[in-house]
């Protein structure tokens, strides 16, 4: 999900239009605005997936293997489906 392309929204119209806020808010995050403060409503699986994938950029070795299989997949060093579960 790119956060850039979320819908924004006054808190007054979220009040008055719960359920389409809501839905929305199913597919992507959503900004709630009031005044000059911000906030976010999302899915609970889209928060799951963001989570993962801060601890994902946490771990040190984990991202060292993927920018170890990025060069391999530029070298053309990869496997097909018959390679991997023959």
């Amino acid at each position: 999900m790119n956060i850039s392309h979320q819908q924004e929204f006054s808190i007054e119209y979220a009040r008055e239009n719960f359920n389409k806020v809501i839905e929305s808010a199913q597919k992507e995050a959503v900004t709630l605005v009031r005044n000059e403060e911000k906030f976010f409503l999302i899915n609970e699986n889209i928060l799951e997936s963001w989570l993962e994938t801060f601890e994902i950029l946490k771990n040190k070795e984990i991202l060292e293997d993927i920018k170890i299989a990025r060069e391999e997949y530029k070298r053309g060093e990869t496997l097909t489906m018959d390679d991997i579960f023959s």
